[in-house]
Order: structure tokens, then C-alpha cells, then sequence
């Protein structure tokens, strides 16, 4: 089964542009399901940062948090797939889909982090997911753009140690 996200799409497009969009990175939204329905709607904002995000989830049901978090110079967008320890597992089983089609549906997402519960968001685990994004945000120097012949040289040196 599908997500419904075009019911509330202008209620999600605002909320998810309003923390793609944050200088600050404080702001934050969770999208939720609108009952037992599979329309997704916005359950929660704020402007508390990742701290309040991360309690503003319900161990009842599965959600979708977005925050940013600093990479280098630059604000990162991430998408927190909460599934709640109290979500049926009948529930879980339809809406296992639903992440990626969120993702597609706002498509400024560069890491998803999946949580079942609060150890799933403790510091140190966020952390190490967030050090994933470092590799997304190289800085490059001039020192660091190759000529056409030394990425030619690369390519042969790496096909020929495919092949051994």
C-alpha cells in the first residue's frame, strides 16, 4: 500500500521547506498518518532543535522527522524513520515502504537514520551516523583538481588491480 501524500502536500512542502531552509538549524517537523489512514499529514513542528525533535516522537507510532545538522560549512538534511516499539508489527509490514517514498516526495535527503526507540537516538549513535555525512561535503582546493591525464592515469591503475 501507498502513502498518501498529496491530501496535505502544500502542509508538507511548507514544513519540510521551513527545515531544509533553517540558517539556524533549529527548526525541525515530523509527518505522521492522520488516524489509520495512509494520508500523511504534519503531526509536529518546532524550533527547539535536534534535542526536541528527538522527544517529540511517540513509541506508538511510526513517524517521519527531518532536522538539519551542520557537515563542514554547509546544513545537511536528515530524515529520521522512527518505528515506534508499540507500532503492530501488521503496521510496520505496510508502511515499510512509506520511507522511500518520502524521501522521493521531498527529495533534499542525505541521510536517513532508523530508530525503534530512544537508545536508537542517543547521542553517541547520532553521532557516528552524522560523521557519514562529513563525506558528503569535501572541501576542495585548488591542489585537489586533476588534469585530464591524471584521472586517465587513475582509471588504468584502478581497472588494472580490478582484474588482480
Amino acid at each position: 500500500m501507498t502513502c498518501n501524500l498529496l491530501n496535505n502536500e502544500s502542509e508538507l512542502n511548507a514544513a519540510f521547506d521551513s527545515v531544509s531552509n533553517s540558517q539556524s538549524g533549529d527548526e525541525w517537523a515530523i509527518f505522521g498518518y492522520d488516524g489509520t489512514s495512509s494520508i500523511v499529514k504534519v503531526e509536529a513542528a518546532g524550533n527547539g532543535g535536534l534535542e526536541q525533535l528527538i522527544t517529540s516522537f511517540n513509541s506508538s507510532k511510526t513517524q517521519y522527522g527531518f532536522a538539519t545538522v551542520a557537515a563542514g560549512a554547509q546544513r545537511k538534511v536528515v530524515l529520521f524513520h522512527w518505528q515506534g516499539e508499540g507500532v503492530p508489527a501488521a503496521l510496520l509490514s505496510t508502511t515499510a515502504s512509506h520511507v522511500e517514498e518520502i524521501r522521493r516526495f521531498v527529495r533534499r535527503v542525505n541521510l536517513t537514520i532508523y530508530a525503534r526507540n530512544e537508545e536508537d537516538l542517543e547521542k553517541q549513535v547520532l553521532e557516528r551516523h552524522f560523521e557519514k555525512l562529513q563525506d558528503l561535503a569535501p572541501s576542495i582546493t585548488p591542489s585537489d583538481v586533476k588534469t585530464p591525464e591524471a584521472k586517465f592515469e587513475k582509471k588504468i591503475f584502478k581497472e588494472f588491480f580490478l582484474y588482480f
